[in-house]
């Protein structure tokens, strides 16, 4: 105390409270002040103190020492029998409220933990809750064990730590789901015998339903990704048994949401909900929000607030809806309708760690086969097959041995990066980004073993097989390379003036996806009319059948050239539409004192300039932009665009694939709204306003406006 003293007569302390909060109302929203002294990771990293939703020590209960169930049990403090029906339904409630609370990323301790009947339920008297608190642990059990195997998740995500908690692994399936039926009969009775609360207990016996039925499909997911061949289905009767399981939840969700308020509900004069924020937590009977704070750091790094009850309602109606949907992906034939199936599930919003793992699971178990039926090798293999037909696995090439097991020894080496890329689509968007840059790198090391592996093939069988197996790879390897791109829209992460480049970066590489698709297409007819002449003499029927799927995927090439086109096309009007806006300065530069474009441009494109061929440079950009500056030809810009805008939405007019109809039409009416308002920028209306992007209808292309001048 007398240094600390000694040290203050020093100081001339000054209170700027009043002084910061006038100049940070002048920063608008999402604007930082940076300090040589104090940047953008101290700011992040610091933890404002005093706090609660920050200091974790600021919510410890100071007046009144915290019991374990145990302890209140042993003083009579806790009810552990002889629960009404009004009771027995908020705490089921709140349990559920906590346990998707723990699904959106936050820890065991501060969500399902607060309810000290978990802590150990063999203590429960009451034989109804003691059930019902055994199955919520094996639930979160399997659901643990899920998100662990599948590997997608970040800290963010998901925090599997258990704390020790006992979580009921000494018992079995069958044991639990006879314990919960028991005391659904025993429910049964007291409805038919027209007891007083009839309603209530109507509530309770859905509520106990739904927990038994979740329960079941949970465990015969488990079963079904398990590596035990006893205990796995078909996937037929698989998918019928969990069909019924999720219109059974479905059904019982909605009789739960009617009864919503038959629970029991905290108390508005009780001095522990005041105290500890009411809405954030549930304090009824058996909750104890502080009862874990021992096991927590000291600064936990999130503030964790429960989900009320009817927000848990629509979380597990969109919960079951996610599992229904994961298994739509048997339905897919091709590989590469797979992997678009894995990227587009993973866009959904909110996102769910624990539904993209069970996809994860459910596609590719550890065993290694697809739903458990197919090696993933035939597969992978098929996909090749289907994109553009390789002599190597039409059958109408007689092989040696040893170059059969050198091309089954280059496809086995081809299943990492697939594995991978399945895995990256697992992660949540932000991670994705980055985890495809590594996955790039895989395809690369890949293309260029396919490539020697096509040149060897060529001189062992005196034939041409140049390009197959390499344009095969290189197809997925340019998808990936404008993913890694346009999730940078996704996720905000680019200025408004790096757009121009952005936009001239996605063109080029469209435009080469579509040469190469083009050139597939030959191939693949080429291949199609070879097997067709070595195999003259089969009989009519096969001859049909072939010249069916042949005409089929001919179908699938055109279609995707259009779409390739037609995005390329509206790449190229947004980045000459971006070029225009820089030029006459409607777009802000950064200040060239703390970088330059060319460093700037450099460091964009960093984890794609390493692959050879993937990309322009800064000098072919600059070229452009210098080219246009300096004639002020912004108007000429300005015409190209609405000439690349209507010739993208006429290709896109021309694709009718059915899984890309949402797409398209979005593409459509983001081509449609912004040729007009390139039609009034070239008849000189609102040339000196700022634009105004609204990404709402397409994250990748805005539609674009201009403020009342």
């Amino acid at each position: 105390m007398d240094i600390v003293k000694n040290y203050n007569t020093y100081l001339n302390w000054v209170d700027i409270t009043e002084d910061f909060i006038n100049a940070s109302n002048e920063l608008k929203l999402g604007e930082l002040v940076h300090d040589d002294l104090f940047g953008l990771f101290d700011a992040m990293a610091a933890i404002e103190l005093m706090d609660p939703k920050m200091d974790a020590g600021m919510v410890c209960n100071k007046s009144k020492k915290i019991f374990s169930f145990d302890e209140m049990i042993d003083m009579e403090t806790i009810k552990i029998d002889s629960f009404t029906p009004a009771e027995l339904i908020g705490i089921i409630d709140d349990t559920f409220s906590c346990m998707v609370t723990w699904f959106d990323g936050h820890s065991l301790a501060q969500t399902v933990f607060i309810n000290l009947y978990l802590h150990n339920p063999n203590r429960i008297t009451c034989k109804r809750l003691k059930s019902f608190a055994i199955v919520i642990l094996k639930i979160v059990d399997m659901i643990n064990d899920f998100v662990q195997q599948a590997l997608v998740y970040e800290e963010e995500d998901f925090q599997p730590k258990t704390y020790n908690f006992n979580l009921a692994s000494s018992v079995s399936f069958s044991k639990a789901s006879t314990m919960i039926k028991v005391v659904e009969d025993d429910l049964t009775k007291l409805i038919a015998e027209n007891t007083t609360e009839k309603n209530e207990w109507k509530a309770l016996l859905v509520r106990y339903n739904f927990t038994k039925q979740l329960f079941i499909l949970l465990n015969n997911y488990k079963k079904q990704i398990s590596n035990n061949p006893t205990s796995v289905q078909t996937l037929k009767e698989f998918l019928l048994t969990i069909n019924q399981c999720l219109s059974s939840c479905e059904e019982l969700l909605k009789q739960w949401s009617d009864t919503i308020e038959f629970g029991i509900k905290p108390l508005v004069n009780d001095n522990v909900v005041v105290d500890h924020c009411k809405p954030d937590y549930p304090t009824i009977l058996g909750f104890q929000p502080l009862i874990n704070q021992r096991l927590l750091p000291p600064s936990f790094p999130r503030y964790t607030k429960i989900k009320s009850r009817s927000d848990t309602v629509n979380y597990l109606r969109m919960f079951l809806q996610r599992i229904r949907q994961l298994f739509r992906v048997t339905e897919l034939v091709q590989f590469g309708d797979v992997i678009k199936f894995f990227n587009e599930f993973s866009k959904l919003t909110p996102s769910c760690v624990v539904s993209r793992s069970m996809l994860q699971l459910f596609y590719l178990p550890q065993t290694g086969l697809i739903f458990g039926e197919t090696l993933f090798l035939k597969i992978v293999k098929e996909s090749c097959k289907q994109f553009i037909k390789p002599p190597v696995l039409c059958n109408n090439i007689n092989l040696d041995s040893g170059t059969k097991d050198i091309v089954d020894a280059f496809f086995n080496r081809c299943l990492v990066p697939f594995k991978n890329i399945i895995q990256t689509y697992g992660h949540n968007r932000a991670r994705q980004r980055e985890k495809i840059a590594v996955v790039l790198k895989d395809f690369v090391v890949i293309i260029e073993e396919s490539i020697t592996l096509d040149r060897y093939l060529s001189n062992k069988l005196n034939q041409n097989f140049i390009g197959f197996l390499q344009f095969w790879l290189l197809y997925y390897k340019l998808c990936f390379m404008s993913q890694y791109l346009l999730s940078g829209f996704e996720l905000e992460l680019y200025s408004l003036h790096e757009y121009s480049y952005m936009y001239m970066e996605l063109e080029y590489i469209w435009d080469y996806t579509t040469l190469l698709l083009k050139r597939v297409a030959e191939m693949y007819l080429q291949s199609e009319n070879s097997t067709n002449g070595t195999n003259c003499g089969k009989n009519n029927r096969k001859k049909h059948t072939k010249s069916k799927n042949r005409n089929q995927q001919l179908n699938f090439h055109e279609q995707e050239i259009m779409y390739y086109k037609g995005i390329c096309l509206l790449a190229g009007a947004f980045h000459r539409i971006f070029l225009a806006f820089t030029i006459e300065n409607k777009i802000t530069q950064p200040e060239q004192n703390l970088n330059t474009e060319r460093i700037r441009y450099n460091h964009r494109f960093l984890p794609l300039a390493r692959f050879e061929g993937g990309l322009l440079s800064y000098d072919k950009y600059k070229e452009r932009y210098d080219l246009f500056d300096k004639k002020s030809a912004t108007k000429q810009l300005y015409i190209e665009a609405g000439q690349l805008l209507s010739q993208g939405r006429m290709q896109f007019e021309c694709v009718k694939e059915p899984s890309l109809q949402d797409e398209i039409q979005t593409y459509v009416k983001v081509a449609k709204t912004n040729t007009i308002v390139i039609n009034l920028l070239l008849s000189g209306h609102n040339t000196m306003a700022k634009p105004d992007l609204i990404f709402t209808d397409c994250t990748h292309f805005p539609i674009i406006k201009f403020a009342k001048s």
